[in-house]
């Protein structure tokens, strides 16, 4: 996650375990999607599904000599502008969900096919595919959570506005690097036994 003058930007990526160079991939969403965070705050252009075309087309740029095909990986893209307007999108599986100060929560539903039974990628999904909400206002006490599907196939949808609200209580209050620390032991620790798939998550909350 960056954050600068003009808003803030957020990605989640889960390389596939059965791609040679997953973590690359992975890294190289994180990379594309500050790459494109930049292009559209120069442009003053609203993000669109163009948005999710230019950040498929750095991520390929990036992956090229290691080999598109073994860089497999998931993305979750959320742009934040100063006045809290939101632009979110998703391929693959994880959360994006938005926690309303009344309690309200919003779920960004995955766009996946019927009976589909392998994870799409930035490279197997064009860029109309993928899962997006647009021009989302978000007020003071709203809290967007993104997750990878490590977090997210753990948590019972009937709570997770009480996972979110717990997230910006118990976390949100302490210093950055205090929090850092924090939260990653809690990741490590996670109460599911057995737990092994990769936990990733990004909370980003509007206090004022």
């Amino acid at each position: 996650m960056r954050t600068t003058a003009t808003g803030s930007v957020a990605v989640v990526a889960d390389g596939l375990g059965s791609a040679r160079h997953a973590q690359f991939g992975a890294r190289a969403a994180c990379k594309a999607g500050e790459e494109t965070a930049r292009l559209v705050c120069r442009s003053g252009v609203a993000p669109t599904v163009h948005t999710i075309e230019v950040l498929r087309a750095i991520w390929h740029h990036l992956v090229a000599p290691t080999g598109i095909e073994h860089c497999g990986t998931t993305c979750l893209l959320a742009l934040v502008d100063r006045e809290g307007l939101l632009f979110v999108a998703q391929v693959g599986d994880g959360i994006v969900a938005i926690r309303r100060a009344d309690r309200h929560v919003t779920i960004l539903q995955a766009n996946e096919k019927p009976f589909q039974n392998t994870t799409r990628t930035i490279a197997s999904v064009a860029a109309e595919d993928w899962s997006a909400m647009s021009a989302i206002q978000l007020m003071p006490g709203d809290t967007l959570l993104m997750a990878t599907d490590g977090i997210a196939d753990d948590l019972e949808m009937s709570r997770l506005g009480d996972f979110i609200g717990h997230l910006s209580a118990e976390y949100l209050p302490m210093p950055a690097t205090k929090r850092a620390a924090a939260m990653r032991r809690a990741l490590v620790h996670w109460p599911t036994k057995h737990h092994r798939d990769h936990k990733t998550l990004v909370v980003i909350a509007r206090t004022m």
